[in-house]
């Protein structure tokens, strides 16, 4: 038996990136041996901003200064970051700020420049870290009579690798999603854990850009010649209306402008696929001129210079109940991939990485523990991902200003905000999360060891058949 636990982390994404600089942080480097695969072929400009803060920032300072210095270099991090909430639609109120939502500390960045700040460095100077390109998932197969590398996957080119866990961070399509819940219905005998597996539409479309910010200037300046700096240059925004709202702020120290516009499609809300070969396509940028038709010069500003638009169309999965079976777990978008409207898609998948990062850089972790370890990182992760992903809805009607309740309560709508705020990225501390899951390891392997429980008995039944094939719906389209 060889002494080094197999790690495959299957995405390069927030958590994939933040999951592997986690290991290769806090872990026996001795103890290790990290495969990230990822199905681009490299790391491009493909994505949107990315903004970090509040209880998931504390996780850039714990992983250390290099990482946060080269952040700094790439992004823009503030120690007070606000996003101001504005009607903005030309209606009665527009043209006022409602309320200021203030976030503590953050940083603002291209999705990209994330990911490479996290993967570069790491992958120069980890001699345990290898990063495969052009890795996209066929399939995978689980062994439940190994005790070693039980895991067998195969990629698309015809490669196959074997590990000891299987981690999932492959996002909202998540093909090991639909594996590890197709063998978690056969191993429990809950067919009903299948339903479970595709993403469904949520009914919202963003059309995403990034923009010159001298672009934005020059249409200002053209606009209102007389009203100085455009206010994108010192705040970030949610600009509201009662047909779509628009979160914007600026990337790579100013010099560009992230721009997301959401509008509901309602019709469609619900579906597990849309009439579309694909999620996200390019569109030009008539339909968002045409939906900001009457919205304030602050606005058009900002739209009237972008030549294109990439349309997505916003789906979601779960919620689930268990992000994890035996050697598997689900990190990011695919254990809980939500609306984006609370900005919590990226500061969720980087505290599920934090978090089972550094539970599965536990001394007590080992081929016989992990399914314990994964355990522990599920009963603490899971509630908090399934509540942001549900709260992810009411935060979107509010940003339409509306209550979830159907309400045209402006009052009540600013404080909601604020609610949410509070709740998902001020309170608490991420620390005190990972010592809760370290505290149930503990317990849970003392209670094994007592006890004599084999892995099979402390996490999966032994079934008969024991070569288990996951069905992970080929033919997805990325």
């Amino acid at each position: 038996m060889t002494s080094k636990l197999h790690i495959a982390i299957v995405g390069s994404g927030v958590a994939g990136s933040a999951l592997a600089s986690t290991l290769l942080k806090y872990a026996n480097q001795d103890a290790f041996e990290i495969d990230v695969y990822e199905a681009a072929a490299e790391i491009d400009d493909v994505g949107a901003g990315v903004t970090i803060y509040g209880r998931s920032f504390d996780i850039i300072a714990a992983l250390g200064e290099e990482l946060k210095d080269e952040l700094e270099r790439v992004g823009d991090i503030s120690q007070s970051l606000i996003f101001d909430f504005m009607r903005m639609d030309g209606k009665e109120g527009s043209g006022k700020v409602v309320s200021s939502r203030a976030l503590g500390a953050g940083c603002s960045f291209h999705r990209a420049d994330f990911r490479r700040a996290f993967l570069t460095k790491s992958l120069q100077t980890a001699p345990n870290l290898r990063m495969h390109f052009s890795k996209r998932l066929a399939s995978f197969t689980r062994d439940t009579t190994k005790t070693e590398l039980p895991i067998s996957m195969t990629f698309r080119d015809g490669t196959t690798a074997v590990a000891d866990v299987l981690l999932g961070c492959d996002g909202v399509r998540s093909p090991i999603r639909h594996g590890m819940l197709d063998i978690a219905a056969t191993e429990l005998e809950q067919p009903e854990l299948r339903k479970l597996g595709p993403a469904w539409f949520s009914g919202w479309v963003t059309h995403r850009s990034i923009i010159p910010m001298e672009d934005l200037d020059a249409e200002w300046a053209r606009m209102a010649p007389d009203a100085g700096i455009h206010r994108l240059h010192t705040e970030s925004c949610l600009y509201s209306g009662k047909n779509a709202h628009i979160i914007s702020y600026a990337l790579r120290h100013g010099k560009e402008v992230n721009i997301g516009v959401f509008a509901l499609e309602p019709s469609a809300m619900g579906k597990a696929e849309l009439p579309l070969e694909r999620w996200v396509k390019h569109c030009g940028p008539e339909p968002v001129l045409e939906l900001l038709e009457g919205w304030e010069p602050e606005v058009l500003a900002m739209a009237r210079p972008v030549k294109e638009y990439q349309k997505w169309y916003i789906h979601v999965s779960g919620p689930l109940p268990t992000y994890v079976h035996d050697q598997i777990a689900l990190l990011g978008d695919a254990a809980h991939s939500m609306t984006p409207h609370n900005g919590a898609g990226a500061n969720q998948a980087l505290e599920d990485a934090y978090l089972l990062g550094r539970v599965l850089a536990s001394p007590l972790v080992t081929r016989d523990t992990i399914p314990l370890a994964l355990k522990a990182y599920d009963t603490v992760r899971r509630p908090r991902g399934n509540a942001a992903h549900s709260k992810s809805f009411d935060t979107g009607s509010l940003c339409n200003l509306t209550t979830p309740d159907g309400r045209d309560d402006m009052d009540a709508v600013s404080a909601m905000l604020k609610d949410n705020t509070r709740l998902w990225f001020v309170l608490g501390k991420v620390e005190d999360d990972v010592q809760e899951a370290l505290a149930i390891l503990s317990a849970s392997v003392k209670a094994a060891e007592a006890s004599g429980v084999s892995r099979d008995g402390a996490g999966t039944p032994t079934v008969a058949k024991t070569v288990l094939e996951a069905s992970v719906v080929p033919g997805l389209v990325a």
